[in-house]
């Protein structure tokens, strides 16, 4: 088990290219409101096409969802 400072979390988001999984950073610092603009910022972002390497590096954690294509069972993985 490895113990982070900061919570990162990257965030599955379909995008016109694919699947992209942007960071969220510091979450332990945001409140909901907070986190829920960050992601709203960072799906713009991906629907243009216009993350950077920086949106998508290094999250302590990531979470994804299968809803959007149809899935409502899946096995649930920690890496």
């Amino acid at each position: 088990l490895t113990h982070h400072r900061c919570h990162d979390i990257g965030v599955a988001i379909d995008s016109p290219r694919g699947l992209v999984v942007p960071v969220i950073r510091n979450c332990q610092e945001l409140s909901v409101m907070d986190i829920a603009e960050e992601l709203s910022r960072l799906r713009e972002l991906a629907q243009i096409g216009e993350l950077h390497e920086s949106d998508l590096s290094n999250p302590t954690f990531s979470l994804s969802n299968i809803g959007s294509i149809g899935g409502t069972v899946m096995s649930p993985i920690v890496l």
